[in-house]
């Protein structure tokens, strides 16, 4: 997949944008607050419909600016598309394809893998930001995963509302229908947990791959699932059964008291190790950086292999922290092939030798190709 062109109007600080990218390596320098993350999320914003930085689409309008729109020209495989996705004043978005309006939403995989610092928090903080990458980056390599998390997440709601009528109630009638819910949530909690597993089965063992590769095999990266349920080995799907219903027949009286579901895959964590230490709470910011870019050019390897195409990569700020060796690692890779973006305050010209590249310098929402004479 590439980006050929890509334009928008009335974006965060851009009054008017239109960039042509290289069609491999494209460095974003800038000093702060010009413009060189916005770039990035007008890339992901055309190609997902919604912005992981916004908490209202109407927030990428430009202050005191009505509507924004963003357009691009898109090559995937031998075919080529334009896509226009616009925001106006109250949130109502407008996505054309090749000028047809298409009012259902995007099905499988947009194509971009993206890495920004708060991906760091992946590693640092709760078991739901965890949850959240299975679900929401993860989930999108298996075709029925999201329709069962939504019915999972359908019947998780329904059970926790009976739950609450319990406690209040306290009828043994209301006590008789939850286990009918029971046996739903069941059935349909073991299809999410093994669909999860069935992809990390994938994933795991490229995301160790790349890390080692990055670290030039000084650390070793584990990756575990934490299940609620404590999942047997080998997997026997009558015995997660078994022990789901166990396990709910168990923590009936505490689920009652709080009014909520207590095992399940909605309560599952991933468990990072490097050289056997957590972490969460051992490892430096240079080191969780590195598993979760490992993790996001995991995603990139399982697209590709997935899909027969390569996605376009998105790193924001990825160079900080990173020791000159892990930059020279991940820059090696990275320059192979697929389309890449990464902004950065300050770029050494030494890392990529004979790449195939262009830097541009963002200024106050204006972005310029670097002279020749500076890039190597």
């Amino acid at each position: 997949m590439r980006l050929l062109k890509i334009r928008a109007e009335n974006f965060r600080n851009y009054t008017s944008l239109e960039f042509k990218p290289h069609p491999f390596l494209n460095i974003i320098t800038g000093e702060n607050a010009q413009g060189k993350t916005n770039l990035l999320e007008a890339i992901f914003f055309n190609f997902n419909t919604y912005s992981y930085r916004a908490n209202s689409l109407k927030d990428i309008i430009k202050w005191q600016e009505k509507n924004t729109k963003v357009l691009a020209i898109i090559k995937e495989k031998e075919q080529q598309y334009k896509q226009s996705v616009a925001i106006n004043q109250v949130g109502k978005k407008k996505v054309l394809i090749d000028g047809v309006e298409n009012k259902k939403k995007i099905p499988g995989h947009s194509g971009v893998i993206l890495f920004t610092p708060d991906d760091l928090n992946l590693i640092k903080n709760t078991p739901l930001l965890r949850r959240k990458f299975l679900d929401q980056e993860v989930g999108f390599f298996h075709p029925e995963y999201i329709s069962y998390l939504q019915e999972y997440n359908r019947l998780l709601v329904h059970r926790n509302h009976l739950l609450r009528n319990i406690k209040i109630n306290k009828k043994n009638s209301i006590l008789e229908t939850l286990v009918v819910w029971d046996e739903q949530l069941v059935n349909s909690g073991i299809k999410v947990l093994l669909t999860r597993l069935k992809i990390l089965k994938k994933l795991v063992p490229l995301a160790v791959k790349w890390h080692r590769i990055i670290t030039k095999n000084v650390e070793n990266l584990e990756i575990r699932y934490l299940s609620s349920l404590k999942v047997p080995v080998p997997l026997d799907e009558k015995q997660l059964k078994i022990r789901f219903h166990q396990l709910i027949k168990e923590k009936r009286l505490e689920e009652i008291q709080r009014c909520q579901t207590m095992v399940g895959p909605h309560r599952d964590d991933l468990f990072f190790l490097i050289n056997g230490k957590n972490a969460k709470f051992f490892g430096s910011q240079g080191q969780q950086k590195t598993i979760v870019l490992s993790l996001k050019l995991a995603l990139v390897s399982l697209y590709t292999e997935q899909y027969h195409s390569e996605p376009i990569l998105l790193l924001d700020d990825v160079l900080f922290e990173l020791d000159q060796h892990r930059q020279k690692m991940l820059f090696s890779q990275i320059e192979k092939g697929m389309q890449t973006f990464i902004t950065t305050n300050h770029f050494d010209h030494q890392l990529l030798f004979n790449a195939n590249y262009d830097l541009y310098v963002v200024e106050k929402g204006k972005i310029n190709i670097s002279p020749v004479e500076y890039r190597v």
